[in-house]
Protein backbone atom coordinates (compact mmCIF):
# COMPACT_ATOMS: atom_id res chain seq x y z
CA UNK A 1 0.00 0.00 0.00
CA UNK A 2 2.83 2.38 0.92
CA UNK A 3 4.73 1.56 -2.24
CA UNK A 4 1.62 2.31 -4.29
CA UNK A 5 1.36 5.81 -2.74
CA UNK A 6 5.03 6.51 -3.47
CA UNK A 7 4.54 5.47 -7.05
CA UNK A 8 1.57 7.77 -7.36
CA UNK A 9 3.62 10.66 -6.00
CA UNK A 10 6.46 10.04 -8.47
CA UNK A 11 4.04 9.76 -11.36
CA UNK A 12 2.33 12.99 -10.28
CA UNK A 13 5.68 14.83 -10.15
CA UNK A 14 6.64 13.57 -13.62
CA UNK A 15 3.31 14.64 -15.02
CA UNK A 16 3.66 18.07 -13.34
CA UNK A 17 7.14 18.59 -14.85
CA UNK A 18 5.91 17.56 -18.27
CA UNK A 19 2.94 19.93 -17.97
CA UNK A 20 5.25 22.78 -16.81
CA UNK A 21 7.60 22.23 -19.73
CA UNK A 22 4.67 22.17 -22.12
CA UNK A 23 3.21 25.36 -20.72
CA UNK A 24 6.60 27.15 -20.79
CA UNK A 25 7.21 25.98 -24.33
CA UNK A 26 3.84 27.27 -25.48
CA UNK A 27 3.51 30.44 -23.40
CA UNK A 28 7.19 31.60 -23.19
CA UNK A 29 9.04 29.98 -26.13
CA UNK A 30 12.61 30.76 -27.27
CA UNK A 31 12.72 33.44 -29.97
CA UNK A 32 15.27 35.52 -31.88
CA UNK A 33 14.97 39.33 -31.84
CA UNK A 34 16.99 41.88 -33.83
CA UNK A 35 18.00 45.02 -31.93
CA UNK A 36 19.17 47.74 -34.32
CA UNK A 37 21.52 50.71 -33.95
CA UNK A 38 23.40 49.60 -30.86
CA UNK A 39 26.02 52.30 -30.27
CA UNK A 40 29.65 51.22 -30.31
CA UNK A 41 31.81 52.24 -27.35
CA UNK A 42 35.44 52.76 -28.34
CA UNK A 43 37.72 51.62 -25.51
CA UNK A 44 41.21 52.79 -24.54
CA UNK A 45 41.02 56.17 -26.27
CA UNK A 46 43.06 57.49 -23.31
CA UNK A 47 45.82 55.04 -24.24
CA UNK A 48 45.91 56.60 -27.73
CA UNK A 49 46.02 60.13 -26.30
CA UNK A 50 48.88 59.22 -23.97
CA UNK A 51 50.86 58.34 -27.09
CA UNK A 52 49.80 61.49 -29.03
CA UNK A 53 47.20 59.71 -31.16
CA UNK A 54 43.42 59.84 -31.63
CA UNK A 55 40.58 58.08 -33.44
CA UNK A 56 40.11 59.88 -36.75
CA UNK A 57 37.35 57.87 -38.37
CA UNK A 58 35.23 54.73 -38.04
CA UNK A 59 33.15 53.38 -40.91
CA UNK A 60 30.23 52.83 -38.53
CA UNK A 61 29.19 53.92 -35.03
CA UNK A 62 26.47 51.32 -34.55
CA UNK A 63 25.78 47.61 -35.05
CA UNK A 64 22.65 45.45 -35.31
CA UNK A 65 22.51 42.57 -32.81
CA UNK A 66 20.39 39.41 -33.02
CA UNK A 67 19.55 38.13 -29.51
CA UNK A 68 18.21 34.68 -28.63
CA UNK A 69 16.29 33.76 -25.49
CA UNK A 70 12.87 33.22 -24.05
CA UNK A 71 10.25 35.61 -25.29
CA UNK A 72 9.91 37.25 -21.88
CA UNK A 73 13.68 37.90 -21.72
CA UNK A 74 14.27 39.30 -25.22
CA UNK A 75 11.03 41.15 -25.97
CA UNK A 76 11.48 44.77 -24.94
CA UNK A 77 15.30 44.77 -25.02
CA UNK A 78 16.43 48.20 -26.24
CA UNK A 79 19.69 49.26 -27.88
CA UNK A 80 20.75 50.92 -24.61
CA UNK A 81 20.51 47.54 -22.83
CA UNK A 82 23.30 46.06 -24.98
CA UNK A 83 26.96 47.00 -24.74
CA UNK A 84 29.03 46.85 -27.93
CA UNK A 85 32.74 47.73 -27.69
CA UNK A 86 35.78 48.08 -29.95
CA UNK A 87 39.20 48.09 -28.31
CA UNK A 88 41.64 50.73 -29.62
CA UNK A 89 44.38 49.89 -27.13
CA UNK A 90 47.88 49.51 -28.52
CA UNK A 91 47.11 50.81 -32.02
CA UNK A 92 49.49 53.05 -33.96
CA UNK A 93 48.89 55.45 -36.85
CA UNK A 94 47.12 53.86 -39.78
CA UNK A 95 44.00 51.94 -40.76
CA UNK A 96 42.74 48.86 -38.91
CA UNK A 97 39.84 46.38 -38.99
CA UNK A 98 38.73 45.54 -35.43
CA UNK A 99 36.25 43.04 -33.98
CA UNK A 100 33.10 44.22 -32.24
CA UNK A 101 32.56 42.61 -28.83
CA UNK A 102 28.90 42.45 -27.73
CA UNK A 103 27.74 41.83 -24.15
CA UNK A 104 24.03 40.89 -24.12
CA UNK A 105 21.53 41.36 -21.27
CA UNK A 106 21.06 38.63 -18.65
CA UNK A 107 19.45 35.36 -19.84
CA UNK A 108 20.02 36.18 -23.53
CA UNK A 109 22.58 35.03 -26.09
CA UNK A 110 24.15 36.78 -29.09
CA UNK A 111 23.22 34.98 -32.29
CA UNK A 112 24.63 37.51 -34.78
CA UNK A 113 26.33 40.93 -34.98
CA UNK A 114 26.26 43.04 -38.13
CA UNK A 115 28.81 44.22 -38.99
CA UNK A 116 31.17 41.98 -37.05
CA UNK A 117 34.16 44.30 -37.61
CA UNK A 118 34.71 48.06 -37.77
CA UNK A 119 37.29 49.80 -39.95
CA UNK A 120 39.03 52.63 -38.08
CA UNK A 121 41.72 55.21 -38.84
CA UNK A 122 44.21 56.49 -36.24
CA UNK A 123 45.88 59.90 -36.67
CA UNK A 124 48.04 62.36 -34.72
CA UNK A 125 46.39 64.10 -31.75
CA UNK A 126 46.27 67.92 -31.92
CA UNK A 127 44.57 70.79 -30.05
CA UNK A 128 43.61 74.09 -31.68
CA UNK A 129 41.55 77.15 -30.73
CA UNK A 130 38.34 78.02 -32.57
CA UNK A 131 35.92 80.95 -32.35
CA UNK A 132 32.52 80.38 -30.73
CA UNK A 133 29.48 81.78 -32.57
CA UNK A 134 25.92 81.95 -31.27
CA UNK A 135 23.39 80.27 -33.55
CA UNK A 136 19.78 81.30 -32.85
CA UNK A 137 17.07 78.78 -33.68
CA UNK A 138 13.56 79.91 -34.45
CA UNK A 139 12.49 83.48 -35.14
CA UNK A 140 9.61 85.91 -34.86
CA UNK A 141 8.35 88.29 -37.55
CA UNK A 142 10.48 91.44 -37.74
CA UNK A 143 12.55 90.39 -34.72
CA UNK A 144 16.13 89.21 -34.34
CA UNK A 145 18.63 88.96 -31.45
CA UNK A 146 21.30 91.64 -31.38
CA UNK A 147 24.16 92.89 -29.19
CA UNK A 148 25.28 89.28 -29.02
CA UNK A 149 28.26 88.24 -26.90
CA UNK A 150 29.55 84.78 -26.00
CA UNK A 151 31.59 83.87 -22.94
CA UNK A 152 34.10 82.41 -23.50
CA UNK A 153 34.32 83.41 -27.15
CA UNK A 154 36.99 80.82 -28.02
CA UNK A 155 37.32 77.13 -27.13
CA UNK A 156 39.96 74.44 -27.64
CA UNK A 157 39.21 71.61 -30.07
CA UNK A 158 41.08 68.34 -29.45
CA UNK A 159 41.15 65.29 -31.68
CA UNK A 160 42.77 63.71 -34.70
CA UNK A 161 44.54 66.29 -36.85
CA UNK A 162 42.46 65.47 -39.92
CA UNK A 163 39.24 66.13 -37.99
CA UNK A 164 40.37 69.24 -36.13
CA UNK A 165 41.34 70.75 -39.50
CA UNK A 166 37.70 70.39 -40.60
CA UNK A 167 36.36 72.45 -37.68
CA UNK A 168 35.57 75.96 -38.92
CA UNK A 169 33.93 77.24 -35.75
CA UNK A 170 32.02 76.18 -32.65
CA UNK A 171 28.27 76.80 -32.69
CA UNK A 172 26.40 77.63 -29.49
CA UNK A 173 22.74 76.93 -30.30
CA UNK A 174 20.18 79.15 -28.57
CA UNK A 175 16.39 79.09 -28.71
CA UNK A 176 15.62 82.60 -29.99
CA UNK A 177 12.34 82.50 -28.06
CA UNK A 178 14.30 82.76 -24.80
CA UNK A 179 15.79 86.14 -25.73
CA UNK A 180 13.83 89.10 -24.35
CA UNK A 181 13.64 92.79 -25.25
CA UNK A 182 16.12 93.55 -22.49
CA UNK A 183 19.59 92.03 -22.11
CA UNK A 184 19.21 88.27 -21.61
CA UNK A 185 21.82 85.65 -20.73
CA UNK A 186 21.25 81.95 -21.44
CA UNK A 187 23.45 78.86 -21.52
CA UNK A 188 23.95 76.99 -24.78
CA UNK A 189 25.48 73.65 -25.71
CA UNK A 190 28.52 73.74 -27.98
CA UNK A 191 28.92 71.90 -31.26
CA UNK A 192 32.01 71.84 -33.54
CA UNK A 193 31.01 72.41 -37.18
CA UNK A 194 32.72 72.60 -40.56
CA UNK A 195 32.46 75.38 -43.17
CA UNK A 196 29.03 74.07 -44.25
CA UNK A 197 27.65 73.92 -40.73
CA UNK A 198 27.87 70.13 -40.41
CA UNK A 199 28.88 68.56 -37.10
CA UNK A 200 32.47 67.26 -37.02
CA UNK A 201 32.74 63.87 -35.29
CA UNK A 202 35.52 62.41 -33.15
CA UNK A 203 36.68 65.74 -31.72
CA UNK A 204 36.34 67.09 -28.17
CA UNK A 205 35.42 70.67 -27.23
CA UNK A 206 37.00 72.08 -24.07
CA UNK A 207 33.56 73.17 -22.74
CA UNK A 208 30.15 71.57 -23.27
CA UNK A 209 28.32 74.85 -22.60
CA UNK A 210 28.92 78.59 -22.90
CA UNK A 211 26.90 81.63 -21.87
CA UNK A 212 25.25 83.74 -24.59
CA UNK A 213 24.05 87.28 -23.90
CA UNK A 214 21.73 89.05 -26.37
CA UNK A 215 18.81 91.47 -26.73
CA UNK A 216 15.81 90.91 -29.00
CA UNK A 217 15.72 93.71 -31.58
CA UNK A 218 13.32 94.94 -34.26
CA UNK A 219 14.28 94.51 -37.95
CA UNK A 220 13.47 96.57 -41.03
CA UNK A 221 14.20 96.01 -44.73
CA UNK A 222 14.90 99.11 -46.83
CA UNK A 223 16.47 99.97 -50.23
CA UNK A 224 20.26 99.90 -50.44
CA UNK A 225 22.11 102.60 -52.37
CA UNK A 226 25.75 101.91 -53.32
CA UNK A 227 27.67 103.81 -56.00
CA UNK A 228 30.73 102.63 -57.93
CA UNK A 229 33.61 104.92 -58.78
CA UNK A 230 36.76 104.60 -60.86
CA UNK A 231 37.47 102.70 -64.04
CA UNK A 232 39.41 99.57 -64.92
CA UNK A 233 42.46 99.84 -67.16
CA UNK A 234 42.22 99.48 -70.93
CA UNK A 235 43.37 95.87 -70.68
CA UNK A 236 40.10 94.89 -68.97
CA UNK A 237 36.41 95.53 -69.29
CA UNK A 238 33.55 95.45 -66.80
CA UNK A 239 30.98 92.88 -67.85
CA UNK A 240 28.58 93.48 -64.96
CA UNK A 241 28.28 94.99 -61.49
CA UNK A 242 25.84 93.22 -59.17
CA UNK A 243 24.68 95.30 -56.19
CA UNK A 244 22.01 94.12 -53.70
CA UNK A 245 18.78 96.10 -54.01
CA UNK A 246 17.96 96.09 -50.31
CA UNK A 247 19.35 95.55 -46.84
CA UNK A 248 17.83 94.42 -43.55
CA UNK A 249 18.94 96.23 -40.41
CA UNK A 250 18.06 95.78 -36.74
CA UNK A 251 17.90 97.95 -33.64
CA UNK A 252 15.42 99.60 -31.29
CA UNK A 253 12.12 100.45 -32.99
CA UNK A 254 12.61 104.20 -32.36
CA UNK A 255 15.98 104.04 -34.17
CA UNK A 256 14.51 102.23 -37.18
CA UNK A 257 11.39 104.36 -37.70
CA UNK A 258 13.21 107.17 -39.55
CA UNK A 259 15.32 104.90 -41.77
CA UNK A 260 13.91 104.78 -45.32
CA UNK A 261 17.17 103.98 -47.16
CA UNK A 262 20.66 102.82 -46.31
CA UNK A 263 23.73 104.01 -48.19
CA UNK A 264 26.99 102.15 -48.54
CA UNK A 265 30.45 103.60 -49.00
CA UNK A 266 31.34 103.99 -52.71
CA UNK A 267 32.95 100.95 -54.32
CA UNK A 268 36.17 101.83 -56.15
CA UNK A 269 36.77 99.48 -59.08
CA UNK A 270 40.05 101.11 -60.11
CA UNK A 271 42.83 98.60 -60.54
CA UNK A 272 40.57 95.52 -60.53
CA UNK A 273 41.95 92.87 -62.86
CA UNK A 274 39.67 89.90 -62.13
CA UNK A 275 36.13 89.15 -61.07
CA UNK A 276 35.83 89.96 -57.35
CA UNK A 277 33.36 90.37 -54.51
CA UNK A 278 33.91 93.59 -52.59
CA UNK A 279 32.41 93.94 -49.07
CA UNK A 280 29.87 96.72 -48.65
CA UNK A 281 30.50 99.06 -45.73
CA UNK A 282 27.11 100.35 -44.56
CA UNK A 283 26.56 103.86 -43.25
CA UNK A 284 24.29 103.23 -40.24
CA UNK A 285 23.26 105.40 -37.28
CA UNK A 286 24.32 104.51 -33.75
CA UNK A 287 22.41 101.58 -32.31
CA UNK A 288 21.55 100.13 -35.72
CA UNK A 289 23.46 97.17 -37.18
CA UNK A 290 23.00 94.78 -40.13
CA UNK A 291 20.58 91.90 -39.56
CA UNK A 292 21.94 88.39 -39.83
CA UNK A 293 21.01 88.00 -43.52
CA UNK A 294 22.75 91.29 -44.36
CA UNK A 295 25.97 90.96 -42.36
CA UNK A 296 28.19 90.11 -45.32
CA UNK A 297 26.73 91.97 -48.28
CA UNK A 298 29.06 92.34 -51.26
CA UNK A 299 29.22 93.95 -54.67
CA UNK A 300 30.20 91.44 -57.36
CA UNK A 301 32.23 93.04 -60.14
CA UNK A 302 32.66 90.74 -63.13
CA UNK A 303 35.79 91.56 -65.13
CA UNK A 304 37.14 90.00 -68.30
CA UNK A 305 40.39 90.43 -70.22
CA UNK A 306 40.24 92.68 -73.26
CA UNK A 307 41.91 92.01 -76.58
CA UNK A 308 42.74 94.70 -79.15
CA UNK A 309 42.52 93.95 -82.86
CA UNK A 310 43.15 96.08 -85.90
CA UNK A 311 41.23 95.74 -89.15
CA UNK A 312 42.57 97.26 -92.36
CA UNK A 313 40.12 98.88 -94.81
CA UNK A 314 40.89 100.03 -98.35
CA UNK A 315 39.41 103.05 -100.16
CA UNK A 316 36.85 100.80 -101.84
CA UNK A 317 35.49 99.75 -98.42
CA UNK A 318 34.46 103.34 -97.57
CA UNK A 319 31.00 104.51 -98.60
CA UNK A 320 30.10 108.08 -99.60
CA UNK A 321 26.54 108.31 -98.32
CA UNK A 322 23.71 110.52 -99.64
CA UNK A 323 25.72 111.94 -102.55
CA UNK A 324 23.60 113.89 -105.06
CA UNK A 325 22.70 111.88 -108.14
CA UNK A 326 24.53 114.27 -110.47
CA UNK A 327 27.87 113.57 -108.83
CA UNK A 328 30.24 110.70 -108.42
CA UNK A 329 32.79 110.39 -105.63
CA UNK A 330 36.11 108.66 -105.20
CA UNK A 331 37.84 108.08 -101.87
CA UNK A 332 41.51 108.89 -102.36
CA UNK A 333 42.81 107.77 -98.96
CA UNK A 334 44.21 104.36 -99.68
CA UNK A 335 44.19 102.74 -96.25
CA UNK A 336 42.22 103.12 -92.99
CA UNK A 337 42.88 101.15 -89.80
CA UNK A 338 40.07 100.44 -87.34
CA UNK A 339 40.95 99.29 -83.82
CA UNK A 340 38.40 97.27 -81.86
CA UNK A 341 38.47 95.97 -78.31
CA UNK A 342 36.55 93.36 -76.35
CA UNK A 343 36.72 89.84 -75.00
CA UNK A 344 38.79 87.41 -77.02
CA UNK A 345 35.85 85.40 -78.34
CA UNK A 346 33.99 88.51 -79.55
CA UNK A 347 36.98 90.29 -81.08
CA UNK A 348 38.19 87.22 -82.96
CA UNK A 349 34.81 86.77 -84.66
CA UNK A 350 34.49 90.33 -86.00
CA UNK A 351 34.76 90.68 -89.80
CA UNK A 352 35.26 93.82 -91.87
CA UNK A 353 31.73 93.44 -93.17
CA UNK A 354 30.46 93.88 -89.59
CA UNK A 355 31.70 97.49 -89.58
CA UNK A 356 30.38 100.11 -91.99
CA UNK A 357 32.79 102.98 -92.76
CA UNK A 358 31.29 106.04 -94.47
CA UNK A 359 31.39 109.80 -94.98
CA UNK A 360 28.46 112.14 -95.50
CA UNK A 361 28.21 113.42 -99.10
CA UNK A 362 24.82 115.12 -99.12
CA UNK A 363 26.07 118.71 -99.23
CA UNK A 364 29.19 118.06 -101.29
CA UNK A 365 29.89 119.85 -104.56
CA UNK A 366 32.52 119.23 -107.17
CA UNK A 367 36.06 119.28 -105.84
CA UNK A 368 38.35 117.65 -103.27
CA UNK A 369 37.09 117.39 -99.70
CA UNK A 370 38.60 116.20 -96.38
CA UNK A 371 35.75 114.52 -94.51
CA UNK A 372 35.44 113.02 -91.06
CA UNK A 373 35.17 109.28 -91.22
CA UNK A 374 32.12 107.75 -89.52
CA UNK A 375 31.20 104.16 -88.63
CA UNK A 376 28.30 101.97 -87.54
CA UNK A 377 28.32 98.45 -86.11
CA UNK A 378 26.57 96.16 -83.65
CA UNK A 379 26.55 97.21 -79.99
CA UNK A 380 28.83 94.32 -78.99
CA UNK A 381 31.66 95.71 -81.14
CA UNK A 382 33.68 98.38 -79.34
CA UNK A 383 35.53 100.60 -81.83
CA UNK A 384 38.26 102.42 -79.93
CA UNK A 385 40.07 104.15 -82.78
CA UNK A 386 40.08 104.97 -86.49
CA UNK A 387 43.25 106.09 -88.23
CA UNK A 388 43.25 108.41 -90.03
CA UNK A 389 40.13 110.09 -88.65
CA UNK A 390 39.53 111.96 -91.93
CA UNK A 391 39.73 110.82 -95.54
CA UNK A 392 40.12 112.72 -98.82
CA UNK A 393 37.22 112.46 -101.28
CA UNK A 394 37.16 113.80 -104.88
CA UNK A 395 33.72 114.70 -106.17
CA UNK A 396 33.10 115.15 -109.91
CA UNK A 397 30.11 115.58 -112.25
CA UNK A 398 28.89 112.44 -113.92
Amino acid sequence: MLNSKKADIVISLIVAVILWMYVVGQVDPNVDVTVRNVEIEFLNTDDLEDRGLALAEADTDTVDVVLSGSRSDVIGVAAEDIRATVDLGGLDRGDFSLDVLVMPPKNTRVQDVSPETVNVSIDDLVSETRQVEAEFLGSAANREPGNVSVEPDTLVITGAESNVDKVETVHAQVDAGKIKGSETTVYAETEPVDSRGRTVSYVRVSQDRVSVTATMMHTKTVPLNVETVGEVTDAYQVDSIEIPDEVTVKGAKRDLDDIEEVRGEPIDISGITATVKIPIVLDLPDGVVPAQNSENLTVRVKISDVDLRQLSFSAGDIEVADLQDTYTATVQTERVTVTIRGTRNIVSDVKKSDIRLYVRGKSLGEGVHDLRLRYSCDDNIDVTGISPETVTVRVTHK
